[in-house]
């Protein structure tokens, strides 16, 4: 049946990816580069420890201060990679894969928010939320009442989703354009509905990418942090 076929080309997919992946060897300097960057999320927390070591402070104390602001890190850091997945994905998809109209133009002007610190853009939304301004405007528009304050959890968590989630786009909208469309066309003539010939047929072939660019997206956000404060 269609079911058994799609599933046996996904599984001669998954066999030759995992067979090229055996057959390459890790470049030379892969370790030093991995011990690199475990350092730059390590560094932070160390600092402290060390600084709280030196001012005679109490280990435990320090600890218990550190949690809280930890926790909250932790959590924006899940949630903004979790939404750049989506988002940039989602958006890679939209330009490579479907017929948008001036989508030439949409994959330059959807990576504009890379080149732009995340303090910009921040910047831009409170501007953009002052009396007058467009987005409140926007917000009033559809009977919405503009929020007083812009601080805390939620307010992070788009802005910084808003400014990181190229980091998915690019390398997931390569790796579409690689893929044959030979298995996808297969599927479809198998009787397989679009959305489950993204999730079996599409989805695997680029999960890697969207894996990379969603951990670059989080390393992205704790340098942010790091040369901020």
């Amino acid at each position: 049946g269609s079911t058994a076929d799609v599933s046996a080309a996904l599984a001669a997919v998954a066999r030759g990816s995992r067979t090229a992946r055996a057959g390459v060897a890790a470049p030379a300097g892969a370790a030093v580069v991995v011990g690199v960057l475990g350092l730059v999320f390590v560094a932070p927390g160390a600092f402290v420890l060390w600084r709280a070591a030196r001012l005679g402070g109490s280990l435990r104390d320090t600890l218990a201060d550190l949690a809280s602001p930890a926790g909250r890190t932790a959590a924006l850091v899940v949630a903004v990679s979790a939404t750049t997945a989506v988002l940039g994905t989602s958006l890679a998809w939209l330009v490579t894969c479907t017929a948008l109209p001036g989508r030439r133009v949409w994959r330059v002007l959807l990576v504009v928010p890379i080149a732009l610190p995340s303090f910009v853009t921040a910047t831009a939304v409170l501007a953009g939320f002052t009396p007058g301004g467009p987005l409140r405007a926007v917000w009033e528009a559809v009977g919405l009442e503009a929020p007083r304050r812009i601080r805390g959890f939620v307010p992070a968590w788009v802005v910084l989703s808003a400014s990181t989630y190229p980091f998915v786009m690019m390398p997931v909208a390569a790796r579409l354009r690689s893929l044959s469309p030979g298995l996808d066309e297969s599927a479809r003539l198998l009787g397989s509905s679009p959305w489950r010939v993204f999730a079996r047929v599409t989805l695997p072939q680029i999960r890697t990418a969207i894996t990379g660019g969603a951990f670059a997206s989080s390393l992205t956000l704790a340098i942010s942090e790091v040369t901020e404060r």
